[in-house]
Parts: C-alpha cells; sequence; structure tokens
C-alpha cells in the first residue's frame, strides 16, 4: 500500500452551551404590565358593568312605578318612558318626535333637551338649548313658510307665538335669557 497518511482522529468537543440569560427581568416586567393592564381594565370593565345595571335598576323602578317602558342610558345622558299611549325623553341625546306631524318643520339649531309624544291627544312637544335670537328667528320663517298661520303674538320676558294648520295649533316659545325654545303641537280643540 502506499505510504498513506493516516490523520489522527479529531476529538470532537461538544460545542458549548449557550449561556441561559437571566429572563427574571422579562418575566417580571410581563407580570407588572399585565397587572396594570388587569388592574385599569378591570376598573374601567367594573364601571362600566356598574353603571349598566344602575341604569337597569333605575329603568325597572321607574317602570314598575309608572306602569311604563323605562329605559335610562347613563352613557347618553337620556331618559325615555314610553308606553301604548305615548313616549317622553329627557337629557342630553333627544331625538325630534317620530311620529311629530311632518308639517311642523324640524328644529335644526340648539340642542333637543324633551321631546314628548302623546298619540292618545295627538300633541307633541320640544324643547331645545342653545338657541340664539338669530336661530330662532329662522325656525320662525321656516313653520311660517311651511304654511303655519301667526294666530298670536305675546312677549312676556319670553316671547310667545302661536300659529294654525289644518287641525293643529302650534305653539312656540323663546326665552332669549336662556337661550331655550319650546315648541308645542296639540290638536285644535273643537
Amino acid at each position: 500500500m502506499p505510504d498513506e497518511k493516516k490523520s489522527a482522529p479529531v476529538a470532537t468537543t461538544p460545542a458549548a452551551a449557550p449561556a441561559k440569560k437571566n429572563n427574571s427581568t422579562m418575566i417580571i416586567i410581563i407580570v407588572v404590565v399585565a397587572v396594570l393592564v388587569l388592574g385599569v381594565g378591570g376598573t374601567l370593565i367594573s364601571r362600566w358593568v356598574a353603571r349598566k345595571a344602575a341604569d337597569k335598576i333605575a329603568g325597572g323602578i321607574l317602570g314598575a312605578a309608572t306602569g311604563s317602558n323605562v329605559s335610562v342610558n347613563s352613557d347618553s345622558g337620556t331618559t325615555s318612558v314610553s308606553n301604548g299611549s305615548g313616549s317622553t325623553s329627557v337629557g342630553n341625546n333627544v331625538a325630534w318626535p317620530s311620529d311629530m306631524p311632518s308639517t311642523v318643520p324640524q328644529l335644526k339649531s340648539g340642542t333637543l333637551t324633551m321631546a314628548t309624544s302623546d298619540k292618545t291627544n295627538k300633541a307633541w312637544s320640544v324643547e331645545a338649548d342653545k338657541v340664539s335670537q338669530a336661530q330662532f328667528d329662522v325656525y320662525k320663517a321656516s313653520v311660517e313658510s311651511a304654511g303655519w298661520t301667526n294666530t298670536a303674538t305675546t312677549s312676556f320676558g319670553a316671547s310667545m307665538i302661536t300659529y294654525e294648520k289644518d287641525t293643529y295649533d302650534l305653539t312656540l316659545i323663546y326665552d332669549a335669557s336662556s337661550s331655550g325654545v319650546s315648541i308645542s303641537v296639540t290638536t285644535k280643540s273643537e
């Protein structure tokens, strides 16, 4: 055999195990973040649940006392009461009555704070605040251009104007000192 050079076997040493990082700092950070998230989130959720429970309880008590369907919504700041003969909503997020006669122009300015609908007597009312004199004058003009006839005007610190059209009377009151408007629509008395 030709001269074969044999190489000496090379000893393989196992690779050194990577140094373990100290994960305790990472674990502490994760635990602290989890506690904060659960603490703040838990507080917010418990407040929300408590507020919703209070809304339900208040609605139930008022409903039992009045025999009406009562909805209290503390998120929007609105309380609504309704039964078969009508409804009333009071608060910060009140809507124009959906069954208001279509000949009554919708008030577009200010903030509606109350709306009622009485199906039995065919009567509606709306109250709003934050209405300037100029905005009131625009609304009054829209009532007149919708064909309502002015039947009386009086002023006693507030302006009160009554109108009639078809089978309805409309009373419009504006108090400049509070920037408040009241609109009442009733079926004409016979």
